[in-house]
């Protein structure tokens, strides 16, 4: 459904690159709703995301 959308396929298209990563982890760790999702992530479980949906 994506590919019909046209929509981007993941962070890279989007611009986003590794580089990156410390700085939206950052503030992703500072964002007030971190603390209540119903499982914290870690600086390493946001890093694995990252990566994940480049």
């Amino acid at each position: 459904m994506t590919a019909t959308l046209g929509l981007p396929r993941g962070l890279a298209e989007l611009g986003v690159t590794r580089e990156l990563f410390p700085r939206i982890i950052a503030g992703a760790l500072k964002d007030h709703s971190h603390k209540t999702n119903s499982r914290e992530a870690s600086e390493a479980d946001y890093e694995a995301m990252l990566e994940q949906s480049m």
